[in-house]
């Protein structure tokens, strides 16, 4: 069993004649307990991948790769922040770099629907529309055909794009 705690001080109780009336109590046990400091408000379980995409979508490219670089201080295999680096380094068109993160976080987890998004974006930019289009696959048969995911429909885009120049 495990104990539970009635960390609420304050209860309301209803007298016979209908009137409620404010009882106070405190157990031995609250008396005891030590509550901790409170987190600062900017303090996600994420480590900082929210703030990273969101200095990401602002391109604010140095930025967010700080804040991806400390997610990975914490945790050094976390995919996301490898992706996401990726995604910094083909912001500010580094393709050798972006490749390198993209295939680290695909050796993780070679399903990762943003990692294979990106490694399509990826071969946009080094001008392999071949090797693109077999990404496009590859997220096709992840996601599913009739009714695709955000990102292969924007990879379909990007190559739609990339095929007309």
């Amino acid at each position: 069993l495990i104990p539970t705690l009635a960390l609420a001080q304050n209860h309301v109780r209803v007298q016979k004649d209908n009137t409620p009336t404010q009882v106070t109590t405190t157990s031995p046990v609250e008396k005891n307990l030590v509550i901790p400091e409170r987190r600062p408000l900017y303090f996600f379980s994420d480590h900082g991948l929210t703030y990273g995409a969101r200095l990401l979508s602002e391109e604010k490219y140095a930025s967010a790769l700080q804040s991806f670089q400390r997610v990975l201080d914490v945790n050094p295999r976390n995919i996301d922040a490898l992706t996401g680096i990726g995604a910094v380094y083909l912001g500010m068109d580094q393709t050798k770099p972006a490749g390198d993160y993209i295939r680290k976080a695909l050796a993780r987890d070679n399903k990762h629907i943003g990692a294979n998004y990106l490694y399509g974006r990826y071969y946009i930019a080094i001008d392999r529309i071949d090797l693109a289009l077999d990404q496009l696959t590859v997220l096709n048969m992840l996601c599913g055909t009739k009714y695709k995911c955000s990102e292969a429909l924007a990879l379909e885009g990007d190559l739609h794009t990339a095929q007309k120049k």
